[in-house]
Formats: structure tokens, sequence, C-alpha cells
């Protein structure tokens, strides 16, 4: 009952996903299969993977459907007790898999959070962008998170891991979003688990550049009307 999969939707990143696909192969606690979903990559990134990772990554193609779809195709075919979504340019620390899945078991609850700090590439190397660890000591739990949620907090999803038997009670992701899937996704998620537990010994980096998927395709005023 510690079998842990990794659903990755991914849309030519090629030259992003290695790193993300060796952070996740280096945890202390291995997972039991990653998923990547190749959304219609047009730079040869499902040909690379094969070749680079083998049998140690099962890759999928998904008909250039979105982030949405590509989850959904990827929770289908998964097999794990535990289910974390990751994005394809994001990192964890080597003990994240461990932290969180024992958070899980102790606290009984369906989900946990865990803190996250931006990355930002600078002459040729992954560096933080601040000095901040976001979410390090969680949300305050007077108030449940949907209450923190319309004052603006947004916890990031790859920063989390599910029990799948929450992950059926949710449902499946919106698929007609670009952008704000994830927002939305998370309320459905606070509707049934107000307080999350918490699992501050790991974190995550959300790397921010010029080829992410919702930059490069909504300005703000669009992102901000579809969310």
């Amino acid at each position: 009952m510690n079998k842990i999969s990794i659903i990755i939707p991914t849309y030519n990143r090629r030259h992003l996903i290695g790193q993300t696909l060796n952070s996740i192969l280096g945890q202390t606690l291995p997972p039991h299969e990653i998923i990547v979903v190749d959304d219609g990559s047009t730079d040869g990134t499902p040909e690379w993977l094969a070749q680079t990772y083998g049998s140690q990554v099962k890759v999928v193609r998904n008909l250039v459907k979105g982030p949405g779809a590509a989850r959904n195709m990827g929770f289908s075919l998964s097999t794990g007790d535990y289910i974390k979504f990751f994005d394809s340019d994001d990192w964890m620390s080597p003990n994240s898999l461990e932290v969180q899945l024992k958070a899980l078991q102790e606290t009984g609850k369906s989900f946990v959070t865990s803190p996250y700090r931006y990355g930002r590439e600078a002459h040729g190397e992954w560096m933080a962008a601040d000095g901040c660890l976001i979410n390090h000591h969680g949300f305050p739990q007077h108030k449940p998170l949907t209450h923190w949620m319309v004052w603006g907090l947004f916890i990031c999803i790859p920063t989390m891991l599910f029990r799948r038997s929450f992950i059926d009670k949710v449902g499946p992701w919106p698929e007609e979003m670009v952008t704000s899937e994830d927002w939305a996704y998370l309320w459905r998620m606070a509707m049934l688990e107000p307080f999350p537990a918490h699992a501050p010994g790991c974190f995550f980096y959300y790397r921010l550049h010029e080829a992410q998927s919702t930059g490069a395709n909504l300005n703000d005023l669009t992102r901000d009307r579809e969310k």
C-alpha cells in the first residue's frame, strides 16, 4: 500500500523534462511508476524519453487535448495507491515522496501539501528566484482552505501527494481550460478536504521560463477572466 504513481503531462519539454525525471528517479523512496503523457510534442520529446529512460518511464501520447485531459489519461492508466500530479519542468527534493507519504499515513488525511520556491534560469543554470520558501508553515488552520483561496492563496498542486481514493471522489480534471484548471481542481479538493496535512520537511522547485504553456498562450486578462 505504498505505491506512488507520478503523472506528468508534457508538451515540447525535451530541454527541461530530463532534470525533472532525474529528481524523481533519485528519490529516497522510489516511485511505483512514472507516467508521462505527451500532448503532441513536435520537438521529439517522446522519442528522446524512450531512448534515454527506457522502461523507467511509461510514455503515452495524447492528441493535443490540453493539460487537464493529459492528467486524466495518466490517472486512468496509473496503478498506484497514491498519486502525484507533477509538471514536466519542476523539481522535487530527494526526500519528497518519503516525507509526504509518511505525513499521509500518520495523519490519515486525503492529501498533503509541502513548501516550494520559484526558480529562474541565469547564465545556463537554474537558481532560486528569491529567498522565499512558500507555504513552509502551511495555511492558518482556523479557517478552511477555500477561505484562503478566496483571499488569493494558491498552493501549487505538484507540491501535493494524494490518496488514490480521494482523487476518485474529486473526479476528473477540467479539460476545457488551458490555464486555471489547477485552481478549479484545487477548489474541488478543498471542498472535500478543507484541512489537508502539511509536510515542511521537503520542498519543490517551480521553474519560471518563457516556454510555460499558460504564459505563452494567454495574457493576464484572459487568465483572470478564465479563473
